[in-house]
């Protein structure tokens, strides 16, 4: 995992997130993988990576696949309440400061962080979006009542500038 999270090399993070995922396909290192990734996930998505994402998706795909064959209980191998419950507590402390300085609109710095920090976004959507998809029904209806996802989509994604918060 350090491969994928740490290196500065984009490449080098590619060929790491590929070993993985293919190792992922041998039924005991994808229960490893997703436990590992899954027990971890609230240190883990400190590090914006996007091949963090792609490999947690292309795995928890494989997991459900297997899952349906009748290879895994979900129980088993990770929470998805406490999962999703991690994932949307992390959407909501990426809240962006509003408006940049023109110092800042100016410093190629500060315009890669706030890329880095929207492809970040992206990728916990993603998750969330698969996660909530691939579980059973009452589970993801429970969870997006209780943390009341729908509301904070519309408030601080799909129409953010109307109700007064950028990113």
């Amino acid at each position: 995992m350090h491969g994928v999270l740490f290196c500065k090399e984009e490449k080098i993070r590619q060929d790491f997130k590929t070993a993985l995922s293919v190792l992922g396909r041998h039924d005991e290192a994808l229960s490893f993988l997703i436990k590992i990734l899954s027990a971890n996930f609230s240190q883990i998505s400190d590090y914006p990576c996007v091949q963090f994402f792609e490999l947690y998706n292309e795995l928890i795909d494989l997991f459900y696949v297997k899952q349906s064959l009748g290879k895994y209980e979900e129980s088993q191998i990770f929470d998805p309440e406490v999962l999703l419950s991690f994932i949307i507590d992390k959407i909501r402390s990426l809240k962006q400061t509003s408006g940049a300085t023109e110092e800042e609109e100016d410093d190629i710095f500060a315009k890669e962080k706030l890329e880095l920090n929207e492809k970040f976004r992206i990728g916990l959507i993603q998750l969330l979006c698969k996660i909530i998809t691939k579980v059973e029904a009452h589970i993801s209806e429970k969870i997006v009542k209780e943390k009341d996802l729908i509301k904070e989509i519309f408030r601080e994604f799909l129409f953010a500038s109307f109700y007064g918060h950028s990113f």
